[in-house]
């Protein structure tokens, strides 16, 4: 095996490692949530501010931006039974009390400091189930991988253009 050959294998190898490590690092910045709750009331409702009151089963860390603060001159009075948030219009039109909300949401902030998200919502009423994606996640998924597919790219890059330097032959004395 001569020298080109394997460090045309070594890249290869290399290309992969990268990838992997560049994913794991990647990876580690996604943060995704899911949260359920059930609306409580639905707010005297405004055209330019939908909302629900929703008491949920856990803690709300990280949530869509505008969910929890109301852009109206005029906040909606607090209800002591749950929250009010702010959900986009087609959701808190088509959810009504004693509904489960589930909120998911994936938040993703890559390394150049642009930030991506998806965002959708179940509600449910008995079997009835309806789905609305705001965002899709798959922005988020397709954005890690193409990133992390960059050193494997180029390990075959490398990989292939060391294969084809030429073999020294042997010179016979």
């Amino acid at each position: 095996m001569g020298y080109a050959s394997a460090m045309g294998k070594a890249a290869f190898a290399l290309g992969f490692a990268g990838s992997l490590i560049l994913a794991a690092v990647l990876f580690s910045r996604v943060t995704q949530r899911d949260y359920t709750g059930t609306v409580v009331s639905k707010p005297a409702s405004r055209p330019e501010c939908p909302s629900l009151c929703v008491n949920w089963d856990q803690a709300l860390e990280v949530v869509p931006d505008g969910f929890l603060k109301c852009a109206c001159a005029e906040p909606h009075p607090s209800d002591p039974a749950g929250i009010v948030v702010h959900p986009p219009k087609e959701v808190a039109d088509t959810a009504a009390p004693q509904d489960v909300l589930v909120l998911s949401y994936v938040d993703y902030t890559s390394l150049g400091g642009v930030k991506k998200s998806g965002e959708s919502y179940d509600i449910r009423r008995g079997t009835y189930r309806q789905s609305f994606t705001i965002s899709p996640a798959s922005s988020v998924y397709t954005a890690i991988a193409g990133v992390s597919a960059i050193p494997a790219v180029v390990g075959i890059i490398l990989a292939v253009l060391l294969g084809l330097i030429p073999r020294k032959k042997a010179t016979g004395t």
